[in-house]
């Protein structure tokens, strides 16, 4: 943009105003979180729950370290590579807030996507869910 407008004769200041980047603290936050909720094994035959991504960027962050507790359904086969991490592991449903973050799950995470909301908000996100577990609760 910065390129666009000099080249236009437009005069510009940049200035950075925002930053994503995600919590230094997440992996221990999660760990509590997950204590708290008295987290214990299920059958990995069966899916645990939902993990529900809603950008791109936080997905790219937190997927490393939600590897080590619950294993991810891919897109091809990893030779095992997500049964790496500690302890047993849940299998777990994806969903997306959106196609944007839906392709970003496929294409440079190789997730499978369960689930992508018809429209980018949360009601719509959650309506999806509830209509992907009645339409599947003998699958999973």
């Amino acid at each position: 943009m910065s390129k666009i407008l000099s080249q236009g004769g437009v005069g510009l200041e940049e200035l950075q105003v925002y930053e994503t980047r995600g919590s230094s603290t997440f992996a221990h936050d999660l760990e509590d979180a997950l204590r708290r909720a008295g987290f214990v094994g299920y059958d990995a035959k069966e899916a645990w729950g939902w993990i529900v991504f809603f950008a791109p960027s936080a997905a790219r962050h937190v997927y490393p370290t939600l590897r080590d507790y619950f294993f991810f359904r891919r897109l091809v086969d990893t030779g095992g590579a997500d049964e790496l991490g500690h302890g047993r592991k849940e299998m777990v449903k994806v969903a997306a807030i959106g196609p944007t973050t839906a392709s970003a799950l496929r294409d440079e995470l190789g997730l499978r996507v369960d689930v992508v909301a018809p429209k980018p908000t949360p009601a719509e996100l959650a309506g999806a869910i509830v209509r992907f577990d009645s339409a599947n609760h003998s699958v999973y």
